[in-house]
């Protein structure tokens, strides 16, 4: 009661709620068919998420979207109208970005899989708490890379698995490292340099998205 108290009177993040609230309105939904709430998953831990039942819940047919790294459910709005017409959508916030609670241990990011299995755990977690059965996933970025290790673990869950722009895949082609070539060359010197690095971690070293070291400070930003 507390927390949800204190949620309550957070301006900032009533603020966030009504910018959140406009942003979708742009969406073209029907009215009265999108709502946004706080799922909690255990005593400290809640989700934030918007749901949007165009099309009611039935076995199946639930389709939860899942942002990158340091984005928001908002990053699918322009989409949402489309997909609405055929599923029931979840779209979450993940922990510890946009309006989902904050992380209060620094235990779960020691290494890769620990970072992993927090994420996952609480996608889980999520999915159970909201009695959501089998769903189909949509993974954008990082979100994706959460969203593939979900499968893996837990494949009796997912309807099928989508990957928008995935991270964490380190194979690519010649023409296509040629093309992200030509990109760097025409951005300016700190954004090529930062890229240029991304690029040699991920493609050169093969290193996972969450590994220490994938971007400068990863470490304390993903705290």
């Amino acid at each position: 009661d507390r927390i949800r108290e204190h949620l309550a009177n957070d301006k900032k993040r009533l603020r966030a709620l009504n910018i959140q609230n406009e942003l979708y309105v742009h969406s073209n939904l029907p009215d009265g068919r999108i709502r946004f709430g706080d799922q909690f998953i255990n005593d400290t831990e809640f989700i934030h998420y918007a749901e949007i039942d165009v099309v009611p819940r039935m076995q199946d047919n639930t389709l939860v979207l899942v942002h990158g790294f340091g984005g928001s459910n908002n990053i699918f709005y322009r989409m949402i109208s489309y997909l609405a017409a055929y599923f029931h959508i979840i779209a979450i916030d993940l922990p510890g970005m946009a309006l989902s609670s904050r992380v209060q241990s620094r235990d779960h990011f020691n290494d890769t899989e620990s970072c992993l299995r927090f994420f996952t755990d609480r996608l889980h977690m999520f999915l159970d708490s909201m009695q959501l059965g089998r769903v189909h996933l949509v993974g954008h970025s990082i979100g994706s890379y959460i969203t593939t290790h979900y499968f893996d673990a837990h494949s009796e869950r997912v309807v099928k698995l989508y990957m928008l722009s995935p991270a964490g895949f380190n194979h690519a082609d010649e023409h296509s490292l040629k093309t992200y070539q030509t990109a760097l060359d025409d951005m300016p010197y700190f954004k090529r340099r930062l890229f240029g690095y991304v690029r040699d971690q991920v493609f050169k070293q093969k290193r996972s998205p969450f590994e220490t070291g994938w971007i400068p400070f990863k470490r304390y930003l993903i705290k």
